[in-house]
C-alpha cells in the first residue's frame, strides 16, 4: 500500500496498521533525494520514547509505535522533517526514458537481454521506454491489474498494468502515451514478450 501511494502522489509515504497486541506498525516508501530511514531517525532523536523500534534504508523503512494515539505525534514530526529536507523540485516526478522502441527492438530477445543484465535496483534502474499506442482488448484480471493489447502501426503486443490507480483506466479504441518496460511472461515452459505499463502519461483523442 505504501509503495502504491508513493507512486500515485510522488511523496514519501508511511502506512500504519494495528497489530493484534494493539501496537502500531508502519511501512514506508520514499522518493529520490529523501532518505526515509534517516528521517525516522531524526524523529526518534526529537521524541526518544515515541518509536519503539525502526529500521530500513533510503528507499524503504519500517517502524513501530506503542499505541494508536502516537500516530498523530509522529505524523507531525515526520512532516516537519520532510518540509525541512525536501525542496519543491524534489516533489515533481521526473521520468527518465530510454526512448521509443520500434518493432525490431520491442521483442523477446530484448526483454531477455534486459532480464539478464540485472540485478536492477535503486540507482541502477532497469531500462524503461515510452511510446503512443492504440489500446485494444481491455480486460481486468483482478483489483488494480489490467491486461490489454497495445498496437503501434502494424505491430501489437500483449500488455499488463499492475498496481493501477483505481481512478485510472484504459478504454478500447483510444490512444495513450505511456511509459513501459519489457518483460518476459512465462507460462507452461513458454516464454512470451509482455509490455509492462508503468505509467500512463496522456490520453489522445
Amino acid at each position: 500500500m505504501a509503495a502504491r501511494l508513493r507512486e500515485r502522489f510522488h511523496r514519501p509515504t508511511i502506512v500504519f496498521t494495528k497489530t493484534a497486541d494493539g501496537s502500531i506498525k508502519g511501512s514506508g516508501r520514499s522518493i529520490p533525494w529523501f532518505h526515509i530511514r534517516d528521517a525516522i531517525a531524526a524523529v526518534d532523536a526529537q521524541h526518544p520514547s515515541l518509536i519503539t523500534k525502526f529500521g530500513g534504508h533510503a528507499a524503504a523503512a519500517g517502524l513501530s509505535l506503542a499505541k494508536e494515539t502516537d500516530i498523530a505525534v509522529f505524523t507531525e514530526a515526520f512532516a516537519a522533517v520532510a518540509r525541512r529536507e525536501l525542496r519543491a523540485s524534489d516533489l515533481e516526478e521526473i521520468i527518465y526514458s530510454d526512448g521509443e522502441l520500434g518493432e525490431s527492438t520491442a521483442c523477446l530477445d530484448t526483454a531477455l537481454a534486459i532480464e539478464k543484465g540485472g540485478p536492477w535496483g535503486r540507482e541502477f534502474e532497469p531500462p524503461i521506454f515510452h511510446g503512443t499506442f492504440l489500446v485494444k482488448n481491455v480486460r481486468e484480471l483482478r483489483s488494480n491489474t489490467l491486461k490489454c493489447t497495445v498496437q503501434k502501426e502494424q505491430w501489437a503486443l500483449d500488455a499488463i498494468w499492475f498496481r493501477r490507480n483505481s481512478e485510472q483506466s484504459l478504454e478500447e479504441g483510444k490512444r495513450y502515451t505511456m511509459v513501459y518496460a519489457l518483460s518476459v511472461n512465462r507460462w507452461r515452459s513458454r516464454e512470451n514478450l509482455q509490455l509492462r505499463i508503468e505509467k500512463v502519461l496522456e490520453e489522445h483523442p
